[in-house]
């Protein structure tokens, strides 16, 4: 009889065991996916700044699409006022793809060196993106 508890143990913990290991899979994949479902990635190339304005071009980086009106863009101490132009309207960026987020004018940017501030849901673990970008 003792044969067959060892048997029965043994079968008992390898269940568990792998029932443990599942439970941990369905876990850290369901994190890992919702931390890189939308990756928001400024092109730093193709960010610059000119007389009329700042312009910022966005990369999706993710596995999931994003809408540019859930991000909040910024100049280190000021707003950038008019942002949402034409071509910065409220459309999907997909997995891989690049689009204009901002190209009008605006206030507060001073000659010489500017961080700017992209904020908002699926931007990486802070939900915030700090790019330099001399005018």
């Amino acid at each position: 009889m003792k044969g067959i508890s060892a048997v029965i143990a043994t079968i008992m913990m390898l269940v568990i065991t792998i029932a443990l290991a599942g439970v941990a899979y369905l876990y850290i994949s369901g994190i890992f996916t919702q931390q890189t479902g939308r990756i928001v990635a400024l092109e730093e190339s193709a960010t610059f700044c000119n007389t009329t304005g700042i312009f910022l071009y966005v990369k999706n980086t993710g596995t999931q699409s994003f809408s540019k009106s859930n991000l909040n863009i910024g100049l280190q101490g000021s707003t950038l006022r008019d942002c949402n132009s034409t071509a910065a309207g409220d459309t999907a960026v997909p997995p891989g793809g690049a689009s204009v987020l901002c190209e009008n004018s605006i206030t507060g940017t001073s000659q010489g060196f500017n961080t700017i501030i992209v904020s908002g849901k699926g931007l990486g673990p802070t939900n915030t993106i700090r790019t330099p970008i001399s005018c």
